[in-house]
């Protein structure tokens, strides 16, 4: 199988009155597998905020057992699952 290869896009915005990094990134990077949208800002550390991903969800996520404590919100949307992550995490 042959891994695509992941595009990353870095764009500064206002915030705060301070620029901060926007991260894009289309397809998992390096170690990360099943990732193929994420959204994030860096500010000393990365905070990502959004993710969509493309495998099967852990059997300990989503439906009954519910969302993890750093999410707002998971949901399960035929081949794709989505997380929008708490700001602190």
């Amino acid at each position: 199988m042959v891994k695509p290869l992941s595009s990353n896009l870095i764009v500064q915005i206002r915030f705060n009155n301070k620029k901060v990094p926007i991260k894009l990134v289309f397809v998992a990077e390096k170690e990360v597998s099943g990732q193929l949208f994420g959204l994030g800002m860096d500010m000393k550390k990365t905070r990502q905020l959004i993710r969509m991903d493309h495998h099967t969800p852990a059997p300990d996520h989503g439906g009954e057992k519910g969302k993890k404590e750093y999410e707002i919100v998971y949901w399960v949307d035929g081949n794709l699952h989505y997380h929008i992550l708490k700001w602190n995490q």
